[in-house]
Parts: structure tokens; C-alpha cells; sequence
């Protein structure tokens, strides 16, 4: 009985492995973070910010944690009912449409992102 036990861990594990490898979507471009080089930029318009040391603050804690955001910049104004962030990034490990999905997943959908300007970076 007790070796039983010991036995469904490890078969539920090779079970999440063998399905997370089947998962094509999971398995995005591995490149060392020294590698990462911003190639792309974008200027997105979000709708939603009431504040800079809350909202800017959690904007940007949660792009920046994406791997290949290499650089943000928000220009907040409360006069303003939207506000304006530059986000540049490697497009071989994250696109355009997965930071807006971010943005946008914040807080249960509080921020809107209504414009998005992408822009390759010539080096």
C-alpha cells in the first residue's frame, strides 16, 4: 500500500510532462537572456490608469517580467483619460498581441489597450 503511494506522484507527473510537451504554444523560442535584444517597439494607448503610483506601478511591474521586454516607458497624465507607454522588445520571444494580453489581464480587465503602434527598431 504504501508503495503505491509513492507510485501516483510520479505518474501524474509523467502525465503533465508528456502533455506539456505536446503543446506547440509552450514551446517558444529558448534564447539566453544575454541574447535578448530589443528589435521591436511599440506605443500603446491605455485607457483605465487613475493613478501613477498604483496603476503605472503595476503596468510596469508586470511587462517588465515578460521575458524580451528589454525596456518601458510610460507617460501618465490624470488630466487625461488615456495614457501612453513606449514598451520595446525582442520579437523572437514575445510578440506585440502577448503584452497587450498582459496589460489587459490586469486587475481583472480594469485597462484597456485602444491603439497599438508597432515599430521595428533599425540598428
Amino acid at each position: 500500500m504504501k508503495n503505491l503511494l509513492y507510485l501516483i506522484p510520479l505518474i501524474l507527473l509523467s502525465c503533465q510532462t508528456e502533455i506539456s510537451e505536446g503543446n506547440t504554444e509552450a514551446n517558444k523560442v529558448e534564447i539566453a537572456k544575454k541574447d535578448i535584444k530589443a528589435d521591436t517597439e511599440i506605443k500603446i494607448e491605455i485607457e483605465g490608469m487613475t493613478c501613477e503610483m498604483g496603476c503605472v506601478t503595476t503596468i510596469r511591474n508586470k511587462v517588465n517580467r515578460i521575458k524580451g521586454v528589454t525596456n518601458f516607458e510610460m507617460d501618465f497624465d490624470v488630466e487625461r483619460s488615456s495614457d501612453f507607454s513606449t514598451i520595446q522588445f525582442d520579437s523572437r520571444v514575445t510578440s506585440s498581441h502577448d503584452i497587450k494580453e498582459i496589460i489587459e489581464g490586469i486587475a481583472q480587465g480594469i485597462y484597456a489597450v485602444v491603439d497599438l503602434q508597432e515599430l521595428e527598431i533599425v540598428n
